[in-house]
């Protein structure tokens, strides 16, 4: 598989020189690379929300991609780094759940553990594994190595819980928060699908009632709580000109619901 780019998602924020580290050393093996940043603010240890930022974002990648994940709480303990290969992709990342919800519905080719030093730097940090081993290792495939020689199949992968379902009963459909945007616009898990065609009385979260889903984000006066179909197909609630999860002061798992109009 002939690799057309690299992406990065990390916790690392762009204050420190992390992710200037890891690209150093990835265009130092493959000076011709191409890396594009998917995110480097993952909240700390953020697992979860790294996940869905790779459901979100990866479908929009060209194929023969590889997507380099380094959230990862177990740094320098006895965790696996995994090589994931799929028929679209491929796919580095700690194995700790990270990949779930971006392999879910791919069929995987092969799982590797990333093994073999011939591929590190030198010096492997027990608590920089981002530059010492991800960074070589993502610089190599780059150049066209083959995955197979990074280390030894593994026979399954950690996965985290499914996506939480939403619930719907006598007209209301109940889910929750997912997570928050850089705007503070809160993601749900409630679909848009199943309820276009179902004209919507209110949304209730947090205890407060926004009167239906808006078309868009300025139909809601200044300042005001509004909910929209967002780009992924999901409710969001947003606060025009301001920070929804602040105003909330909302928190991941808090309960939505949507009301149809009878």
């Amino acid at each position: 598989m002939k690799l057309a780019l690299a992406t990065l998602t990390t916790d690392f924020g762009l204050r420190d020189p992390h992710v200037a580290m890891m690209k150093g050393v990835i265009y130092g093996v493959a000076p011709q690379a191409r890396v594009v940043d998917i995110s480097h603010e993952i909240a700390p240890q953020g697992v979860a929300e790294a996940a869905m930022a790779l459901k979100q974002a990866v479908p929009f990648f060209p194929r023969h991609s590889l997507h380099a994940v380094v959230v990862d709480p177990g740094v320098g303990s006895q965790r696996d780094i995994v090589l994931v290969r799929t028929a679209e992709a491929l796919f580095l990342a700690p194995d700790n759940g990270v990949l779930t919800y971006v392999l879910d519905g791919r069929k995987i080719l092969s799982a590797q553990a990333v093994k073999n030093p011939h591929y590190f730097l030198p010096q492997v940090s027990q608590t920089f594994q981002g530059r010492d081993i991800f960074a070589p290792v993502i610089g190599h495939l780059l150049r066209g190595v083959n995955p197979h020689l990074f280390g030894p199949l593994v026979p399954g992968l950690q996965l985290l819980p499914s996506l939480p379902a939403y619930t719907l009963h006598e007209g209301t459909a109940r889910g929750l928060v997912l997570s928050f945007d850089h705007f503070g616009n809160l993601q749900t898990n409630l679909p848009q699908g199943p309820f276009a065609t179902h004209p919507i009385s209110a949304v209730l979260v947090r205890g407060r009632i926004i009167p239906g889903v808006s078309s868009h984000y300025a139909a809601v006066a200044a300042g005001g709580l509004g909910a929209v179909w967002g780009s992924q197909g999901l409710l969001e609630i947003f606060q025009r000109n301001g920070s929804a999860q602040r105003l909330l002061e909302a928190r991941v798992g808090d309960e939505v619901a949507l009301s149809m109009a009878r």
